[in-house]
């Protein structure tokens, strides 16, 4: 577990269309996530010089399979129970980017989302 996990959420992966259907569909993919969720700093100014626009990321386990494209939704703050953020409680994130941290202790996974 990614240390001072504060929040919970799900996250939705985009299916090809299948059938009679030309749609992309999100369904589920992973639910009750754990991580810790902070601002983008200046230290993530060369990743996302790269990917582009990102408001926030999240450290999440090592390994978790959250990819580029995917949709993280119903974050919930883990002390408090509340949705985050309280102005957008029902938003849906979409990821950015994501990569590995560098080898070593902590390792962990850290995903760029925006609204």
């Amino acid at each position: 577990m990614v240390p001072l996990s504060n929040v919970r959420f799900d996250v939705m992966r985009t299916r090809a269309p299948s059938g009679n259907t030309s749609a992309h569909v999100p369904v589920p993919h992973l639910q009750g996530v754990t991580g810790s969720v902070d601002e983008i700093d200046s230290a993530d100014a060369p990743m996302l010089g790269r990917v582009g626009f990102a408001e926030y990321k999240i450290d999440v386990d090592a390994g978790v399979d959250i990819a580029t494209g995917d949709s993280v939704t119903n974050m919930v703050h883990i002390a408090s129970g509340a949705l985050w953020p309280s102005d957008a409680p029902r938003h849906v994130w979409r990821v950015v980017s994501q990569r590995e941290s560098a080898p070593g202790p902590p390792a962990h996974r850290v995903v760029y989302i925006a609204r």
